[in-house]
Order: structure tokens, then sequence, then C-alpha cells
């Protein structure tokens, strides 16, 4: 008796051992489950150099540095204002979220952040004497939304009177921020405009969009967006016909042209257009002489020209200006289109609403993708 006495105790004990070590495995192994499940990024389905992490009620977002593969530019943690700084956000950023006083570098975060419904956050606005678009002039003309000097020479002292919570600004290679970093508040680095594709770049807005707590806005604009590119992208590969394509004038003796991998490249591609530069690999602009364009150009069937113009350009105004324009095929034909983006807003609407560009340029080089009424919004035929 007493040895089944004893047995039976040691049962017992080594059962409570046993049932606590696994309740304890279980416990932190569902933790761990939990964890990685809460940690999960939230899905970017094209942008390559964001990374967004819904969780613990913050966002967490990590910028890739575009110029060194592998590196990581800035983090950050958008935190609600009430809420408490999680133990997980050491060495990030801290960004307060919404935001309420934002000064942005560019007209077209400042425009995207007013279609999202977040114009009462806008306080100052590089550059604001070119903005083009009618309700972002609205606002800098009624004094909503205030001048916060040249993007180019930056001046804190203006900044520092705007009272800006955090200031939305483009990275630049080996450049910082100068004297703005000792404002002491978030530089969010928008180096969106580094992406490889025009859907790429636009899903920035997910991460714009929950800096103003307009995170579901963004996210539902974006759906639309990629709806409205890929369903074109996909009409204006099953025409037969592919068009050749030159772009823009020589600057000072340069001729500026998109690379293959960059944005416009990969626009042209998905618009059905048969772009004279589509084998080259570079992600920015590629700087040509004369010659180098003439002798892959001269027979373009299209010449698509954007460039500010204080009056409406005419073919005699280009030819004064560029008088070898005369010699491309696209100019004795009739086939130049001119956007002049100082009476248009292209540079504010175009990077994250790709879809209006590539439905565009789809109708003018894709007479069976034009719809009726068809009125461009962009491009025009050249007035002679």
């Amino acid at each position: 008796r007493r040895d089944y006495d004893w047995v039976m105790a040691c049962f017992k004990k080594n059962l409570s051992i046993l049932t606590l070590t696994a309740w304890l495995s279980l416990a932190f192994g569902c933790g761990e489950r939990r964890a990685e499940r809460a940690f999960a990024p939230t899905p970017l389905r094209y942008a390559e150099l964001l990374r967004l992490t819904d969780t613990l009620g913050c966002t967490f977002a990590e910028i890739a540095d575009p110029w060194h593969e592998g590196r990581t530019m800035q983090r950050y943690c958008l935190v609600p204002q009430d809420a408490d700084v999680p133990e997980e956000a050491s060495g990030y950023v801290i960004v307060r979220t919404p935001l309420r006083r934002i000064a942005s570098g560019t007209a077209l975060h400042a425009a995207l952040l007013q279609e999202l419904g977040a114009e009462d956050a806008l306080a100052g606005l590089f550059d604001a004497e070119y903005a083009v678009g009618s309700a972002l002039k609205q606002l800098i003309q009624t004094g909503r939304l205030k001048p916060a000097g040249n993007s180019m020479k930056p001046d804190a002292e203006l900044l520092h009177a705007l009272h800006p919570d955090a200031l939305l600004l483009s990275p630049f290679e080996n450049a910082g921020h100068g004297s703005l970093t000792t404002l002491g508040v978030p530089i969010i680095e928008c180096a969106d405009y580094m992406e490889t594709s025009p859907l790429g770049r636009a899903e920035w807005m997910r991460l714009y969009g929950r800096l103003a707590h307009r995170g579901a806005t963004a996210d539902s604009l974006f759906e639309l967006v990629a709806q409205r590119y890929e369903d074109c992208k996909r009409k204006a590969a099953a025409t037969a016909e592919r068009p050749t394509a030159l772009c823009d004038l020589p600057q000072g003796g340069t001729w500026f042209v998109p690379g293959g991998r960059s944005t416009m490249g990969r626009l042209f591609a998905d618009a059905g257009i048969c772009y004279l530069w589509k084998d080259n690999g570079d992600k920015g602009s590629l700087s040509l002489t004369f010659e180098g364009v003439f002798d892959r150009a001269r027979n373009a069937d299209w010449w698509l020209i954007k460039q500010g113009w204080p009056a409406p350009p005419s073919r005699k105004m280009l030819a004064d200006e560029f008088p070898h324009a005369k010699r491309f095929k696209a100019w004795r034909e009739g086939h130049v289109l001119v956007c002049n983006t100082l009476a248009t807003p292209y540079f504010e609407e175009v990077p994250f609403h790709p879809e209006r560009l590539l439905q565009e340029l789809a109708a003018i080089f894709h007479p069976t993708l034009r719809p009726e009424g068809f009125t461009p919004r962009y491009f025009n035929y050249l007035e002679k």
C-alpha cells in the first residue's frame, strides 16, 4: 500500500509539472505566433522601397535607401496622439498622428493630402508660386496654406514660424536636409519618386494617408487607381499597333529622356507604345546629345513635349526655340503633342494618378480604345 501511495504521489507531481510545461509551451508558442501575425507586413503590391506594418494600434514604416541596396534610409512609427509609444518602436522616429500642421516640400504631396480630405492639416508649401491645380491655388490665395519659401534654399526661420509638426521632403543622394533638421520635428523622406513603376510610386499614398489618419481612404483610392491602370494596360496590350515615340526637348545642349526602366518608360510600354529607349536599363533619366537622339528618333511616329510655357505654345514658337524640330518625321506629319506644365497640373496629379495619363496616351495612340467624347487632360496637339 505504501508503495502504491508513493507511486501515485510521484505520478501526480510529474503530471503537474508536465501539465505546467505544456501550458507554458502552448502559451509562449501562441504568443510567438500572435506576434508573428501582428507584425506581418501590410501587403504592398507594387512599391519596392516602402514597407508598412499596421499593428499595436500604430503603423511601422520602413523606407529603403534607393541608392544603396540592402540599406534602410529611415524607420518611422506612427503613433496616435493619445496612445503610448510601444516598446517595439525603439530605434524608430516617432510620428504622432494625425499630423495637424504639415509643411510639404512639393505641390504633389499637398495635392494628394487635399484629395484625401486632409487639407486642414496643410500648413506650408515650398515653391507655392508654382502650384497649378485650382483647388491648391485657392488654399494659397485664401491664406489657409502658407508659402514656405524656396525648396532649393529652405528658410528654417520661416518654417519655424509656421509651427509644423512634420516636414514632407524629397531625399537626394549624398545630401541631407541641412538646417531643417534643427526644427526638431520629424522629416518624412518622400522617396516615392525613386520607385521604378507608376503604380509603385502611386502606392506610397497609403503611407501619406496614414500620416493624416486617412489610411482607409488612401487604401481605397489606391485600389481604384490600380484597377483602372491594370484594366487599361490589358486593353492596350491587346492592340496590334505599336507606334514609336520621342520625348521632350534638349535643355542647354543636353537632351534628357526617360530610361527604359523609369516610371515613364514603363508607362509608355503599358500604353502600347514602342518607346525608343525601351531596351535601356536605367531607372532615371538619360543625358543624351542631340545627335544621339536624332539618330534614333528622327523617324519616330509621335513626339511628346512636356514643358512650362508662359503662353500657349505654337509650332512657330517651338521652331524658333528649336530650329532642328523640322528635321523630325513627327514634326512634319503634325504628330506633336504638348503639355504646358504651367497651365496643367501634370506634376501634381500624374505621380499618384498614373491611370489618368495611361488612359489618355492609350486613347491617343490607339483610336479603338478612344471613348466617345474623349478630351485629353494633359497633352494636346500642337497648334499651328
